[in-house]
């Protein structure tokens, strides 16, 4: 799960959405959410990493990619701006899953 704010004009809007990480990888996350978002949109994200006991927040990313999959709207989102130590979780996620063969 996720949560995920629209960012206009380096301005951090308050509505606050929910939706479904599909994959993640070191550079970004395929999404699944209750809008379709345009292409090149700004987001600001917290993204629950339940397997690394951490939730990561103030995470940044674009839009940049779109496809339909059994049906459902899934977003690529490109990440513009990590802090380290989400960056450190993210990989150790990602190294986690790809151990594990998911």
């Amino acid at each position: 799960p996720f949560r995920y704010q629209i960012v206009r004009n380096s301005v951090v809007m308050p509505v606050v959405y929910d939706g479904t990480i599909h994959d993640i990888g070191y550079h970004g996350v395929l999404i699944e959410t209750t809008q379709e978002l345009p292409l090149l949109t700004d987001v600001k994200m917290e993204l629950t990493l339940a397997a690394v006991d951490y939730i990561a927040r103030d995470l940044y990313g674009k839009t940049v990619s779109k496809k339909v999959v059994d049906g459902q709207m899934l977003m690529g989102v490109e990440f513009t701006s990590v802090s380290s130590a989400v960056n450190s979780k993210i990989q150790l996620l990602v190294q986690l899953h790809i151990f594990a063969g998911d």
